[in-house]
């Protein structure tokens, strides 16, 4: 679990080790503590052959395969919607 954010960031940049399913887990508990601003993009690298389940708080935008990357882009909306 991440510790509380001082200050959101308006570009967050995750790379979890591949094939472990963590990008979403790590992701939501990123935004939950502060650390993602509203509107602010979110770039998720994971293996090729993975893709990324968010809540319907993260809008996804794009996503792109470059070699053994899958680059997935999803902008945070709001802490409030469910």
């Amino acid at each position: 679990k991440p510790a509380r954010a001082a200050d959101a960031c308006d570009l967050v940049f995750t790379d979890a080790p591949y094939g472990h399913d963590l990008t979403a887990e790590g992701i939501t508990a990123l935004s939950a503590a502060g650390w993602v601003r509203e509107g602010g993009l979110c770039i998720l690298e994971t293996g090729s052959d993975e893709t990324v389940k968010l809540p319907d708080i993260f809008e996804p935008l794009d996503d792109r395969k470059y070699g053994a990357a899958h680059i997935h882009f999803f902008r945070f909306l709001s802490k409030g919607r469910n």
